[in-house]
């Protein structure tokens, strides 16, 4: 690890089984003391209900959680946030892609990352970077972090 601090993700399928997602990333991905909470990212259209699609999202972080023993991070964008998450999903912190503004949207409760930019540039390299950034300081981030 040499001092870094891990994290992984996973790219939400809404129309696909969620037990077998979260099954296939708990497998896959080992997690543990230090490392960052497992992250649910949900970006997707979807034609199923959205109903059904709140049900399955609680079915795979409900996988997580029992396997990490730490509830997981949600990864979307504003829209979805106020469109899905915002009231059955306020007990999680959230990772918000928005990219139109200066300032972080207050009115996202529990909102620990920012993603504020697709199109970042780093020395040396000709590809785009997601910048990102924590809001809090060094022990609300420590406090994140799986025991």
């Amino acid at each position: 690890q040499k001092g870094f601090i891990r994290g992984a993700y996973h790219f939400f399928v809404p129309n696909r089984d969620p037990i077998e997602q979260a099954e296939n990333f708990c497998k896959t991905v080992k997690l543990g003391n230090g490392d960052l909470p497992p992250v649910c990212d949900f970006e997707s259209n979807t034609t199923i209900s959205k109903d059904k699609l709140k049900e399955n999202i609680q079915i795979f972080l409900d996988k997580l959680q029992d396997n990490y023993g730490v509830k997981p991070i949600i990864y979307t964008n504003k829209k979805l946030y106020h469109k899905i998450f915002k009231e059955e999903f306020s007990d999680y912190n959230f990772w918000i892609a928005h990219y139109d503004t200066e300032d972080v949207d207050q009115t996202i409760e529990n909102l620990v990352f920012w993603q504020h930019n697709k199109d970042g540039k780093l020395p040396g390299h000709a590809g785009k970077f997601d910048y990102n950034v924590f809001l809090g300081d060094e022990e609300d981030f420590n406090s994140l972090l799986i025991k």
